[in-house]
């Protein structure tokens, strides 16, 4: 990989903004957010620095370590789990946004009523499969413990939660589910336990998101289920006119349930160019911006009033029907248990014989270690 793609040997420079996210951002087909913000604040594209992470952890990891001398001025992609770690370092200045209040309303109250972060889209997580190579989902009545069954595991991705939003997701999708004495109410199904039986199961762990569509997308890994979210169908019904893949949440007594995700942006304490970087937030919740949501990022859009091509509504599982599992873990109880519930997870998997191939941890010194077993090649979006 090289430093431009993934966040290494970065020093300060003279571009008047500078841009943290993660490399998937409005990737696929492609929507060029740098060129378009050069145009609309009338600067050289050059003054324009965008840094690459491989996923939002790594990138808020690197925010942290430089906290006492901030290179980013924008850091977009810390959703509302990995803002919790972000309060924690203090390394987000608030920021209310011109076009907040056409932002809707849930997604900042639940994201940051304290503008500390602006939500830009929202999606649902979801078990993402392939029909062509695997149809034994019923969306009916599907619910997680139908993944440990003999014949599906082996055939599911998901991602290290001690790294991806979206392993965090899908680890805080299971709690919500299943239950935790934290939340004072428990099932029949731990979740530690759970994760043991998954890994027991040979479910296949990898470090982020883009890493599990590079195994989904290889027919002789034998791998076609991921977990994603409920608008990946949409990527082939709109670019390729169909697709062969669909998307499940949990299904109680007729009722869908999920684990939501949000994802915003904001201004790095400390930034060097405060003023630009509001200018850029502003026009990221325009209308110029979030009709490109949809279908070059493949999440549903942060703007209330932003029409969706009838491609996307039709291949996706709409937001609308899906009851949030989100308010099962109460802000403080997420707080106060996010890292215990890591840390129980990683001890869940690890003691079921599970090995770590990837590792990006914080070190104490706020130092980054970065290690890399595998140079994988170029990552899709969807």
């Amino acid at each position: 990989m090289s430093a431009s793609t993934n966040g290494l040997n970065l020093q300060q420079n003279t571009s008047k903004l500078t841009i943290y996210t993660y490399d998937s951002l409005l990737a696929d087909p492609g929507y060029d957010f740098v060129g378009n913000f050069s145009v609309h604040a009338n600067i050289p594209r050059n003054d324009i620095k965008l840094v690459k992470f491989s996923d939002a952890g790594s990138m808020l990891s690197r925010v942290i370590a430089e906290r006492n001398n901030p290179i980013a001025d924008v850091i977009i992609g810390l959703d509302n789990v990995l803002i919790h770690k972000a309060r924690q370092f203090d390394v987000l200045q608030p920021y209310l946004a011109n076009g907040t209040n056409k932002l809707r309303s849930s997604l900042v109250n639940e994201l940051a009523p304290d503008h500390l972060l602006t939500p830009y889209d929202y999606g649902v997580f979801a078990i993402w499969y392939d029909t062509a190579r695997y149809n034994g989902i019923s969306a009916n009545n599907f619910t997680l413990t139908d993944l440990i069954k003999a014949g599906v595991s082996d055939k599911l991705i998901i991602e290290n939660p001690l790294i991806s939003s979206v392993g965090s997701g899908f680890l805080l999708w299971a709690i919500s589910e299943f239950g935790d004495n934290a939340l004072n109410f428990t099932t029949s199904t731990n979740w530690r336990t759970y994760f043991s039986q998954l890994q027991s199961r040979n479910v296949r762990l990898v470090p982020s998101w883009g890493d599990a569509l590079n195994l989904f997308f290889t027919p002789e890994e034998h791998r076609p289920m991921m977990v994603s979210y409920t608008t990946s169908p949409a990527y082939g019904a709109c670019l390729y006119g169909g697709d062969t893949t669909k998307a499940v949440v949990s299904n109680h007594n007729g009722t869908k349930q999920g684990w939501f995700q949000i994802e915003g942006l904001g201004i790095a304490k400390g930034a060097a160019h405060p003023q630009l970087a509001k200018t850029f937030i502003d026009w990221f919740i325009s209308p110029e911006l979030q009709t490109q949501i949809s279908t070059n990022q493949w999440m549903y859009p942060a703007l209330n009033n932003i029409s969706l091509p009838s491609c996307f509504t039709n291949s996706t599982i709409p937001a609308s029907s899906i009851q949030s599992l989100n308010s099962r873990i109460p802000t403080k109880v997420l707080n106060s248990s996010l890292e215990g519930w890591k840390s129980d997870w990683e001890k869940a998997w690890a003691t079921s014989g599970g090995a770590f191939l990837y590792s990006n941890l914080l070190l104490p010194l706020g130092l980054t270690l970065f290690v890399t077993v595998i140079i994988l090649r170029k990552r899709r979006k969807y």
